[in-house]
């Protein structure tokens, strides 16, 4: 909530089916002290910040292992893997049945590290190239005086 700068105020009007002392409950900033959330609170609350439940997820395992001078990046990144994995099992699924020899009993959680692995691998290429490109148009506008 500090980072969409939303108060308790604004959430409880955005979410008329909560009080404010509940919402002061599930959401209080002392871990050990909050209680826990029901799936319509979440889903009530995610819609009044305009959020999707997955990027609230992302959310909140990258801002729990950044610093605060990147918390403010961060969205992007959320948004992107939210985007990534939305839709992503089913499609995992099929993939699967279309390998021939293979079922989805075939699939096993120690793989995940792996296929992790190659997404990370695929990910770091791809962006590596996309910050060459943009080197390059910026050293273009550079030359060209704009």
């Amino acid at each position: 909530m500090k980072e969409l700068r939303v108060t308790f105020r604004v959430l409880e009007a955005a979410t008329p089916v909560m009080r404010r002392t509940r919402l002061h409950s599930i959401l209080h900033s002392d871990t050990a002290k909050r209680r826990p959330m029901r799936v319509d609170e979440a889903q009530a609350i995610c819609a009044a910040l305009g959020i999707t439940q997955s990027e609230a997820f992302f959310g909140t395992e990258l801002l729990g292992c950044m610093s605060g001078d990147d918390r403010e990046e961060a969205a992007g990144l959320t948004s992107f893997l939210a985007t990534m994995f939305g839709g992503l099992a089913p499609r995992l699924a099929n993939a699967v049945s279309a390998i021939g020899g293979l079922d989805l009993s075939d699939v096993k959680g120690e793989h995940g590290q792996q296929i992790q692995q190659l997404v990370c691998e695929t990910f770091e290429r791809g962006y590596a190239d996309l910050a060459e490109r943009k080197g390059l148009r910026l050293r273009k506008r550079e030359a060209d005086g704009l």
